[in-house]
């Protein structure tokens, strides 16, 4: 659709988020707003900023870093200088400093006073040309400056800090990991542990660690009989024994000493992400008057994706949704197709799709404190359930009720730990035409967590 770009029709729609800037609504209508890097949108922001709620100005931060104008630079600094002295907007102070250094290319430090200093006498200048992006093969090389600076500190962190619990060896030779979380850890270089479920279950201490991640694995009692032969039957993606009557059962999954170790763990503050069958084996008997498992898909499927409604702002969705960002020289033929060519895959909007394995089990929301963050109507057409991709919650420090994910103020007032569960895997998810989106969620999870390990230790 052609976007608005006529400052009457911009003025209209800032009085809009405005009037319902407590609105879940206003939500969705700012993140819609990346689509257009157009000056136009800069009056959008400026209000935003001026009278917009906490989360909508920390949106509008972002979408400004990606608008190359010096309106953009004197927008963002008014902004900052409207909050310089309120302590409970470190996360907005933060967020400006980092878009100042996108849009200029420079480092001042976090003090307003040296950027507007510095903005005095170079402003004429004008903007530099954007910094060339990195153009590996992982969601890094999709992020904005914001981010791709939260990633540099997730790649110095102890690798204490993060464990991943994943499936023991099977007696038979057969690795029943669905997923190796640890492998796109590796990828995006963040230093990391992994231990096997058999280890964790001995009393293994998560003192020191700021997220626990579960791969998906393959829980359920099966055979390891050396002599049985795999028939065509399936059940929970287990072949059935054939030539054989001697059956040898073994099964690798969370003891009830270390789920309630998990359970303490959130409770104090910890970070815990889970997949797919995730929701089974630890989410429903952790926190099961909030969580559970509503039937299967029976098929695997490849369905297009979007955040729950008025949740664009959530802090977990960052950088997610809107038009993919295309920073190719021109090289070769210059003609004019060429450059409308170009243009066109400039602003083409990417394509969100989601994976979903055959036997995945579909989640089930039990509490109203639990919050949808991404959903698939074409999910819900072909299962019939609810389109439910991934949902987060935060637990109090009572370990007893979970409070409401619906969070978007300052960081530093939450409480306890948050939990998020997505349905199927990191293996399914990392084509270039999805742009990343469970590996982009994983970061955000990740950064999120940092900063409350952060300010719990007064860093």
């Amino acid at each position: 659709k052609r976007q608005v770009q006529d400052e009457e029709g911009m003025e209209t729609f800032a009085r809009f988020l405005l009037r319902y800037k407590r609105h879940g609504i206003s939500r969705d209508a700012l993140l819609a707003l990346s689509q257009n890097r157009t000056e136009s949108a800069l009056i959008v922001h400026r209000a935003v900023l001026e009278k917009g709620s906490y989360d909508l100005k920390l949106l509008s931060v972002d979408q400004l870093s990606e608008i190359r104008s010096i309106r953009s630079v004197d927008i963002l600094l008014d902004g900052w200088k409207r909050i310089r002295k309120d302590k409970k907007a470190k996360t907005l102070k933060r967020r400006i400093w980092l878009a100042l250094m996108a849009l200029t290319g420079e480092n001042l430090g976090p003090l307003y006073e040296s950027w507007r200093s510095w903005w005095q006498q170079h402003r004429q200048e004008g903007l530099k040309s954007p910094r060339e992006r990195s153009r590996g093969q992982t969601v890094v090389r999709r992020f904005g400056f914001h981010r791709g600076t939260g990633l540099k500190g997730l790649k110095k962190l102890d690798k204490k800090r993060i464990l991943v619990i994943t499936g023991s060896p099977c007696q038979a030779g057969a690795d029943h990991n669905f997923d190796r979380i640890e492998d796109t850890l590796a990828r995006l270089e963040i230093p990391h542990t992994v231990v096997t479920k058999k280890e964790f279950n001995k009393s293994y201490s998560l003192q020191g660690v700021m997220v626990v991640l579960l791969n998906c694995t393959l829980f359920w009692s099966h055979c390891v009989c050396p002599t049985c032969k795999a028939g065509e039957t399936t059940v929970q993606r287990l072949k059935q024994c054939t030539g054989c009557s001697r059956h040898i059962p073994e099964e690798d999954k969370l003891n009830q000493d270390a789920i309630r170790r998990i359970q303490a763990f959130v409770a104090g503050g910890g970070y815990l992400f889970t997949e797919d069958w995730g929701l089974v084996e630890l989410l429903e008997k952790a926190w099961p008057k909030f969580i559970g498992r509503k039937g299967t898909s029976q098929e695997e499927m490849e369905v297009n994706i979007l955040p729950r409604r008025f949740q664009g702002s959530h802090p977990l969705l960052r950088g997610i949704f809107g038009y993919r960002k295309r920073e190719e020289e021109i090289s070769g033929d210059a003609s004019g197709k060429t450059v409308l060519r170009r243009f066109r895959r400039a602003l083409e909007k990417v394509k969100h799709t989601w994976k979903v394995d055959r036997e995945s089990p579909l989640i089930g929301v039990k509490s109203p404190l639990v919050q949808v963050l991404l959903v698939s109507p074409e999910l819900a057409r072909k299962t019939k359930v609810n389109g439910i991709v991934a949902v987060t919650f935060m637990v109090s420090p009572d370990g007893r009720r979970p409070r409401t994910g619906r969070y978007f103020g300052e960081i530093s007032e939450m409480q306890g730990g948050r939990v998020l569960h997505v349905i199927s895997h990191f293996g399914k998810q990392k084509s270039d035409g999805d742009e990343y989106t469970l590996e982009n969620l994983l970061v955000n999870f990740l950064l999120e967590a940092k900063s409350r390990w952060d300010i719990r230790r007064g860093g």
